[in-house]
């Protein structure tokens, strides 16, 4: 478990903050942080300047989860045609923008409907991949289920675990993570 709030912020969404992902998505246990909504809100009116956002997706009994992303990053992911067709067969209508609402919706049904990593900023093909294989036969696990291009993922992970290290030093050294959330 991670000490404070913010550094749980970095450690789960450092690549979105970076703005190298659009979205990332961590658990908040209510025993760890009793004020974790207020904390939320602190860090999304924060962040919010910056163009990224916090919101809770799924409130449990004893954690939250929470989601950060990047509006941006995330409109650009939903403007493809392939995309939109996946969701649409899924049961989100992109084109009304309120695909938040039946993602957090399918949250309190299921514990991870397997379309949030189009929401995290995985690869299309291996979203569709992981569901077509009920997660099995992949080619190597990292932050996903990688099916589709090992090596390009391979290099993306190792990136994100870079600006996660580096914002982990600079949160350690002091700055405030206002200060470590990239504009876009």
């Amino acid at each position: 478990m991670i000490g404070s709030f913010e550094e749980n912020v970095i450690e789960y969404c450092g690549p979105t903050l970076a703005g190298l992902k659009a979205g990332s998505c961590f658990t908040c246990f209510r025993r760890q942080f009793p004020d974790a909504q207020q904390l939320i809100r602190d860090v999304d009116r924060i962040a919010c300047e910056k163009g990224v956002r916090l919101c809770v997706l799924a409130d449990k009994q004893d954690y939250l989860l929470v989601y950060c992303y990047r509006p941006a990053m995330i409109d650009v992911i939903l403007s493809r045609p392939e995309v939109i067709d996946f969701l649409d067969g899924m049961g989100y209508s992109i084109k009304e923008q309120d695909w938040l609402p039946v993602l957090s919706q399918r949250l309190l049904h299921e514990d991870f409907p397997h379309e949030i990593g189009i929401f995290l900023d995985y690869p299309l093909e291996d979203v569709m991949e992981f569901i077509r294989c009920h997660g099995q036969h992949c080619q190597f696990i990292g932050m996903w289920k990688v099916y589709h291009d090992p090596d390009g993922a391979r290099q993306r992970f190792s990136c994100f675990r870079r600006c996660v290290s580096a914002l982990r030093h600079h949160l350690f050294s002091g700055k405030s993570i206002s200060q470590l959330i990239v504009s876009m």
